[in-house]
């Protein structure tokens, strides 16, 4: 039986990529730039973040994203800031912008 992989539909946008340390307080990245439609992220340990316009305050009952989990890739737009909160130990959330 021969296995299929899917193409991703996801183009990196060179000198995109971003990361925010994740702390005991909410702290957000920089605006994504107008040509990005999502965002790849990945974490170094556990934390909880929250995507949308600026300011933008990530909570303990946030979308957790775990460490050592493969990227997760979410939507996003122009200026919509990433802010990310730990779960129970400081890391860094590592952001990279995609388009089409």
């Amino acid at each position: 039986m021969a296995f299929w992989t899917p193409i991703s539909p996801w183009r990196l946008r060179a000198g995109t990529a971003r990361t925010v340390a994740i702390g005991a307080t909410s702290a957000s990245s920089t605006a994504m730039e107008a040509e990005t439609r999502a965002v790849m992220i990945t974490a170094s340990s556990n934390c909880h973040i929250s995507i949308g316009p600026a300011p933008q305050t990530a909570v303990a009952t946030g979308t957790p994203v775990l460490a050592g989990w493969p990227p997760i890739i979410l939507a996003c737009g122009k200026g919509d800031v990433i802010a990310t909160i730990q779960d129970s130990a400081a890391g860094t959330l590592s952001i990279t912008e995609l388009t089409h």
